[in-house]
């Protein structure tokens, strides 16, 4: 049986930063068309099941509804009928879990940098192919629906020892020894002691960054470090700054349209499975991929550590091109 789970959240795009910058995103009706594409690929190369997340907002069951009024689709598309959606990222996560136990070999996640590190928090044993929908966002990357589709048939097909299939960095975060959570992709101390809207858009709220992968291309706060230096999805490392101080002036992409010139520490590295500890004298907050999560006081210890125990993750072309190899699109 070939099984695929897609999560399409209907919130991904739509936080503070839309009025801050000249952000966009993708509206949930452009969501349904999206998956609507990926569902009729999925189709085409024969997949069994299609599982998708439930939600308030009928994102979802417009999606089902689209997909069946379409010519020659098949009825195989259900909802996840065991989680009840209260509109929280645990709706998120309660449904990969469902899915996991339903047997789905491929996740398709399409949302931002958090949506993707709530799948990264719900599984590690299914390979995420991770789509974006925004303009800040690191870990995903903007596909067309109907080649994400095919690639997840493939992978549902072959298996995972395929080229293209990783197991991807995380940054794990403790506080006075007691584990609190990861990121994919940037970690934030902010003097701000409140979670409060969550995303993060004050550049003066932020002291330490702590990053495990760069893009040259990124904007957002990895790019304060991914403009003066590399961290691929493949180095065993990552690499934190100090901002507001140091001897470096740096032209970073902090947000769409705004450029933001600022003084940081040189960025240092930090070694695979070796924590980075440090104490604050002021309460606080950690930002997980721009979104204020876990609080901590003053004097608390706080440590953050590069890590292989991320989720597996799909890098599309390669996958695209190993499907070619193997005569995948042969009738």
């Amino acid at each position: 049986m070939k099984n695929i789970g897609i999560i399409a959240n209907p919130f991904s795009g739509r936080d503070i930063r839309r009025f801050t910058s000249f952000a966009f995103s993708v509206t949930n009706p452009e969501k349904e068309n999206m998956v609507t594409r990926m569902i009729l690929s999925l189709q085409a190369f024969d997949v069994d099941n299609i599982y998708l997340m439930p939600d308030s907002y009928r994102l979802n069951s417009n999606i089902v509804a689209k997909v069946l009024s379409t010519h020659g689709a098949k009825n195989n598309i259900h909802i996840i009928d065991t989680v009840f959606p209260i509109d929280k990222p645990q709706d998120t996560i309660d449904s990969i879990k469902e899915m996991e136990k339903l047997g789905v070999q491929v996740l398709i996640v399409m949302g931002g940098d958090g949506t993707n590190r709530l799948a990264a928090k719900a599984t590690k044993n299914i390979p995420i192919i991770a789509v974006s929908t925004g303009t800040n966002n690191v870990y995903p990357t903007f596909s067309e629906g109907t080649s994400v589709g095919t690639a997840a048939a493939f992978i549902a097909t072959y298996g995972y020892d395929i080229p293209g299939i990783i197991r991807d960095k995380q940054l794990e975060i403790y506080v006075n020894g007691e584990f609190k959570d990861i990121a994919t992709v940037d970690v934030l101390i902010c003097k701000n002691p409140f979670t409060g809207s969550k995303a993060v858009w004050k550049i003066e709220e932020i002291e330490d960054i702590m990053v495990c992968r760069t893009r040259s291309v990124a904007i957002g706060f990895s790019s304060i470090i991914g403009c003066q230096v590399f961290c691929n999805d493949d180095d065993d490392f990552g690499w934190r700054t100090i901002v507001g101080r140091g001897d470096v002036k740096i032209r970073p992409q902090f947000e769409p349209g705004k450029i933001v010139p600022m003084q940081v520490e040189a960025p240092q590295k930090l070694e695979l499975d070796k924590p980075y500890v440090f104490k604050k004298d002021y309460n606080g907050t950690i930002a997980l991929d721009g979104e204020r999560t876990v609080a901590f006081k003053a004097g608390d210890e706080i440590a953050v550590k590069v890590t292989r125990d991320g989720p597996l993750r799909a890098e599309l072309a390669t996958v695209m091109n190993e499907a070619v190899r193997r005569g995948f699109f042969k009738l």
